[in-house]
């Protein structure tokens, strides 16, 4: 919907200036446009450059009969920034400082003009590179309702999600090839430092997409490296440590800055000087110093696997399952491989899936207590074979003290039990492990559910984010089931919760004597600290009988 100032309308159509507020003039003016209207072959009028039709005219005049909306467009013809915003797109500047830009009413009425301009001025900021402009943008007010961001920001977060993905490909390209040819057309304005001021003006909700973005980016950097583009690498591992990102992406950042200068300096003590003799040899076969070492540490590395087969113990197949797992209570049980596996693709993919929410109806709502994943999880072990049988439980240890009994939380209906309530505006997965079983429940935006726990082994993942979608199949199989592929996942992620789903992991190991007893059950938590991060809190401190662990 395009924004028409009244004071300046009214002033094209009059000849002059016109007060809004002088009802008799406008009234006299109004007459006088539908006058000349009529008189048109087209009953279309010119005004100042643009048509208006009879409804185009009366719908106007009629809004200037509401003093709430006539006071509105005086307060915006009154900011020159705002208004030549609304009239011609083009963002020049910082808003008048208004407590009006706060008022709900005023958000209500200009979100429909506002809206479209802003969300066009991001992309074609991001497109073309205008960092100015973007930190404009979000340095001013965002004049728009809270259901019409979220339309805008799926837009911004679309656009953002192909331009993850072409640096993907090219990364991708780069490293196949072993070669930079693409790099200063194509893959070089994706890795700037102006790319990275573009990012920095974006706000703090895209700070998780943000942060995989520069994941990416030291991905693209230890591809040049590994290429000897060295120099080049180095920079791009430096302007990652400018984006705003989270402490995990800053940490790695650092240290391969130190692993890309290491190596500059190793590469020059083991190779000496490029441009040789030696080095245009190789260049007649394609090769480079560092690809030649490539090839003959991959070939020592064959000779040393061949022999090591010669004298490898032969092994019964379920054994190499326990063998190649990790040393965690669950590792060689019968539902490990298949936990992992629908762990990494809960994880991967997520800016693919972003970039599918385009269409995407969100009529399909699960309700509280729905089981999304237990089904097919149990499918899929039903397929695995003997994998499991050379498992052993641990056991609780009944050495630990016992406290007092809390009898805060108790409920004979619900005991040996979690109770998880959901805090945050986003669905959550509450996803159950036993050594030989799966079952998860769903928990709506501010609801809670109960998760019956087992008198043994059992851990707990938290999966959350926006938009579920149950079509949406995984990019992979699993390796030791082809035939299952995992399905239903959210599109967008919720702040951190990509890195959550580990991070809040409870291990249980429960005392079977106490729990047949106890009509106690234990409450958890998930909510948004003041910093904006999903935070696991138990909601008692009540640990008899109970082993617990957090985290992966």
């Amino acid at each position: 919907m395009k924004y028409h100032n009244p004071v300046a309308v009214l002033e094209r159509m009059n000849g002059k200036a016109i007060d809004p507020t002088d009802t008799a003039a406008v009234a006299l003016l109004r007459k006088k446009m539908l006058a000349e209207l009529e008189l048109t072959a087209d009953k279309v009028l010119q005004v100042a450059g643009e048509w208006w039709s009879k409804n185009d005219l009366l719908v106007f005049f009629d809004r200037l009969q509401s003093p709430a909306e006539l006071h509105f467009h005086q307060e915006i013809n009154n900011d020159p920034v705002l208004s030549q915003f609304l009239e011609t797109g083009t963002m020049a500047g910082l808003f008048a400082d208004k407590a009006l830009y706060k008022d709900n009413s005023f958000l209500s009425f200009i979100a429909p003009f506002y809206e479209p301009l802003f969300t066009a001025a991001v992309l074609t900021g991001l497109q073309q590179r205008q960092v100015t402009v973007l930190q404009y943008l979000f340095g001013n007010p965002l004049l728009i309702p809270g259901e019409q961001v979220k339309r805008s920001y799926d837009k911004i977060f679309r656009f953002l999600g192909e331009q993850y993905t072409a640096l993907e490909n090219l990364r991708l390209v780069m490293e196949r090839d072993r070669r930079t040819f693409l790099w200063k057309e194509e893959a070089g304005p994706y890795v700037s430092y102006t790319q990275v001021k573009l990012l920095n003006a974006l706000p703090d909700v895209f700070m998780e997409w943000r942060s995989s973005y520069g994941i990416l980016m030291i991905n693209v950097a230890l591809v040049l490296s590994s290429i000897g583009e060295r120099k080049i690498a180095l920079g791009i591992l430096e302007d990652v440590q400018r984006l705003k990102s989270t402490a995990h992406v800053q940490e790695n950042a650092t240290h391969f800055i130190s692993y890309v200068k290491e190596a500059m300096k190793t590469g020059i003590e083991i190779f000496g000087e490029h441009n040789t003799p030696f080095d245009k040899l190789l260049a007649r076969w394609n090769l480079s110093r560092d690809g030649l070492l490539r090839i003959a540490v991959a070939i020592f590395i064959m000779v040393v696997i061949g022999i090591g087969s010669r004298y490898e113990k032969e092994r019964h197949p379920a054994e190499l399952y326990y063998s190649t797992a990790d040393q965690s209570p669950f590792g060689g049980s019968r539902t490990y491989w298949t936990m992992q596996y629908l762990l990494s693709q809960l994880e991967s993919n997520t800016v693919d899936r972003a970039v599918t929410i385009k269409g995407h109806t969100g009529t399909v709502i699960p309700k509280t207590g729905d089981d999304l994943y237990g089904p097919q999880l149990m499918a899929a072990l039903g397929e695995q074979g003997d994998v499991g049988k050379f498992f052993t439980e641990p056991r609780y240890d009944a050495g630990r003290p016992v406290l007092k009994e809390d009898s805060t939380f108790t409920d004979p209906q619900h005991r040996q039990s979690l109770c998880v309530f959901n805090r945050v505006e986003a669905g959550l997965i509450t996803i159950i492990q036993t050594p030989d079983s799966f079952y998860s429940r769903y928990v709506s935006a501010h609801d809670s559910v109960f998760v019956p726990l087992p008198l043994a082994l059992s851990q707990v993942y938290f999966y959350l984010g926006l938009y579920w979608s149950p079509e949406w199949s995984a990019a992979a199989a699993m390796k030791y089931v082809p035939d299952y592929r995992a399905k239903g996942f959210f599109l967008l992620p919720y702040f951190n919760s990509v890195s959550f789903l580990r991070q809040s992991r409870m291990q249980f190991v429960l005392d079977s004597n106490y729990w047949k007893t106890s009509n106690r059950y234990m409450p958890v938590e998930i909510s948004l600290s003041g910093a904006q991060q999903l935070q696991l809190k138990r909601l008692s401190d009540n640990v008899n009988g109970t082993d617990i662990k957090i985290g992966e």
